[in-house]
C-alpha cells in the first residue's frame, strides 16, 4: 500500500552527516529481512524522482500478466532498478544523478536508531519514554492513501531509523504504531462534531511500519471519557515559531522577470535621455529652410511695451523717502531717550 504521495527527494530526506539527530549516539542495530525490505521500498515508492522508473518497470510486467501487479512489481522493482540505472551511468547517461545512484544500490542494513530527534524545528521522541516524562512528543499523523482512498494515518512513534546509503547518504525513517482507521470497521473512529476519537487498541500496517521522517505531522491524545478505555481524542496543533510556507517557483519567477523588465526599462529610459541632453552645443541654431520675418516697431509700441514691463515689475527695495523718514524717527527717538 501507497502511504502517502510521491515527493522528490530534497535534500533533508536523502542526507549527508546527522544533523538532524543534534548529535545524540545512535545504537546500531541490523534490520531484519522483512524490515529492511519495507523500508527500502517505501523509501522508492516515496521518491518522484524514481516514478518514470515504475512506471517503465509496470509496463513490462503489464506485457507479461496483469495479475497482482502490486505485488509483484514491490518484489522485482528494486533489482530491475539497480541494473537500470547502472546501465545508464556506464553509458554516461546525464539523467543519473549521485542520489538516484546510491538509491538504486539499497541501503545497508546496518543501521542507527535514536529515541528523539529535532525535525522542522520540532522536537520529537518515541512512546517508550513518556513514562517518565509529563510531555507527550510520540504522536503521529501522516495523510496519505489506503487502496485507492485518501485517509489520513495516526499512531505513535516507536523507533526513529537512520538508514545509511553508498557515499555517505542516509535516509531518516519513522517508525510507528498504526491505529486502525478502516472506516470499513466498525468501533475503529467516531466523529462528534469538530472532534474525532480513535481506538488504539487495534493496530494495522505492521509489515509497513515506516514513514519518511520529513513527512510526519506531530499530533497529541487526550483520553476520551466518554468512550472508555483505549478511546483518544485526536488533537491537531500549529507549533510556535514554526510556519508552513509553500514554495511557489512560478510565482517567484513571474515576480523575477517582472523586476527585470522594469529595470530594463528604466535603463532604457536613462539611455534614452542621457542621449538627448548629449546636444551638439556648437551647433548653428540658424535655419535655413525658413525665410525670416522682419517686423517694425513704432515709437507708440515701444512705449506700450515698456508700460506693459512696469506694471508686472515688483520691486522689493524701499524709496529713498521713506528712507529718510525712518532715519528721521530713528534720531526722534534717540531724542527721547536721551532726555529720560
Amino acid at each position: 500500500m501507497t502511504r502517502v504521495e510521491q515527493a522528490p527527494i530534497p535534500q533533508e530526506v536523502l542526507v549527508v552527516g546527522e544533523e538532524m539527530v543534534n548529535r545524540l549516539t545512535a545504537e546500531n542495530e541490523q534490520l531484519k529481512y522483512v524490515d529492511l525490505e519495507s523500508a527500502k521500498w517505501y523509501i522508492l515508492d516515496n521518491c518522484a524522482e524514481v516514478q518514470p522508473y515504475k512506471i517503465k518497470h509496470r509496463e513490462i510486467l503489464e506485457r507479461e500478466s496483469h495479475l497482482n501487479l502490486e505485488e509483484r512489481q514491490r518484489k522485482s522493482f528494486p533489482e530491475w532498478f539497480k541494473d537500470h540505472i547502472q546501465a545508464l551511468y556506464s553509458e554516461e547517461s546525464s539523467e543519473v544523478t549521485d542520489e538516484l545512484y546510491a538509491l538504486s544500490f539499497g541501503p545497508d542494513d546496518r543501521v542507527g536508531t535514536y529515541t528523539m530527534c529535532t525535525m522542522n524545528g520540532i522536537k520529537w521522541h518515541v512512546k517508550q519514554i513518556e513514562n517518565s516524562k509529563s510531555v507527550q512528543n510520540s504522536g503521529i499523523m501522516v495523510p496519505g492513501l489506503h487502496g485507492h482512498h485518501k485517509s489520513d494515518f495516526y499512531g505513535q512513534l516507536v523507533s526513529i531509523v537512520r538508514v545509511p546509503y553508498m557515499n555517505g547518504y542516509s535516509v531518516f525513517l519513522y517508525k510507528g504504531e498504526w491505529f486502525d482507521t478502516n472506516c470499513k470497521k466498525r468501533k475503529r473512529v467516531v466523529r462528534d462534531y469538530h472532534f474525532m476519537s480513535v481506538n488504539t487498541n487495534n493496530l494495522w500496517y505492521k509489515d509497513d511500519p515506516y514513514v519518511l521522517a520529513t513527512q510526519a505531522q506531530q499530533i497529541f491524545y487526550l483520553d476520551d471519557p466518554n468512550l472508555g478505555y483505549g478511546w483518544k481524542v485526536i488533537q491537531k496543533i500549529r507549533h510556535r515559531h514554526v510556519w508552513d510556507i509553500p514554495e511557489n517557483e512560478e510565482t517567484y519567477a513571474t515576480e523575477t522577470n517582472y523586476v527585470d523588465e522594469t529595470n530594463q526599462e528604466e535603463v532604457g529610459d536613462l539611455d534614452r535621455t542621457v542621449e538627448d541632453e548629449n546636444v551638439d552645443l556648437t551647433r548653428s541654431l540658424r535655419r535655413d529652410d525658413v525665410e525670416p520675418e522682419i517686423h517694425v516697431l513704432s515709437h507708440k509700441d515701444l512705449a506700450e511695451l515698456d508700460s506693459f514691463a512696469n506694471d508686472d515689475f515688483i520691486d522689493d527695495d524701499p524709496q529713498e523717502g521713506e528712507i529718510l523718514s525712518r532715519d528721521e524717527e530713528d534720531e526722534n527717538n534717540n531724542d527721547y531717550s536721551d532726555s529720560d
